[in-house]
């Protein structure tokens, strides 16, 4: 192939490769608007679905609500199941409350008669020989007959001694005396300030 036939088949081919890129966009274009039309045509199915069901959903709240309230009240109540020997006490309760009489209105309580003599006069009581004990107030957990006994320390036990065993009190060590308070002018104010 010489340079000029080159030349003249070069436009050719061009012009067939853009003819088929012509036409592959023309398939897609199609193809593109078949998938656009299926997807509208979905979005309505689901939308007349939807409605659909809202309307039934509607329609069984407004009717179904009053049958099943009227089918619960009556529906006769279940027997209970009873224990072992249960079902005669339950036939002896039924048969007593069938024969028990029903009063009408309560009885009214009897009155009793106004007596005129004075009821006998209450006992005296007798005196006693100690002085009366003045009102005290018991602190947490103290006990109201421990007033002659002396109070005794808490007692702390070693783990693992045996029970006779008495345990042996630490002696504590007295308390350290407060330092006397200067009497002088602590800070040349003029003032005494710790008093």
């Amino acid at each position: 192939m010489s340079l000029l036939d080159v030349d003249l088949a070069a436009p050719h081919r061009v012009e067939g490769i853009a003819a088929e890129g012509l036409r592959a966009l023309g398939a897609v274009r199609e193809r593109s608007s078949e998938v656009d039309e299926a997807v509208d045509e979905m979005f309505e199915r689901q939308e007349r679905t939807r409605r659909e069901l809202d309307e039934q959903v509607r329609q069984a709240a407004a009717e179904g609500d009053k049958p099943e309230e009227k089918a619960d009240e009556d529906r006769p109540k279940p027997k209970r199941t009873l224990s072992l020997g249960g079902d005669e006490f339950h036939q002896a309760r039924e048969t007593n409350q069938a024969e028990a009489p029903k009063p009408a209105l309560p009885p009214k309580p009897a009155v009793p008669p106004q007596s005129t003599v004075p009821p006998p006069p209450a006992p005296e009581p007798e005196p006693r020989d100690e002085a009366p004990n003045p009102a005290r107030t018991l602190k947490l957990g103290a006990r109201d007959d421990a007033e002659d006994e002396a109070p005794q320390p808490n007692r702390t036990t070693k783990l693992g001694a045996r029970d006779d065993e008495e345990p042996q009190r630490e002696q504590r060590q007295p308390r350290r005396p407060r330092p006397p308070r200067p009497e002088g002018d602590d800070d040349m104010s003029g003032r005494t300030w710790l008093r």
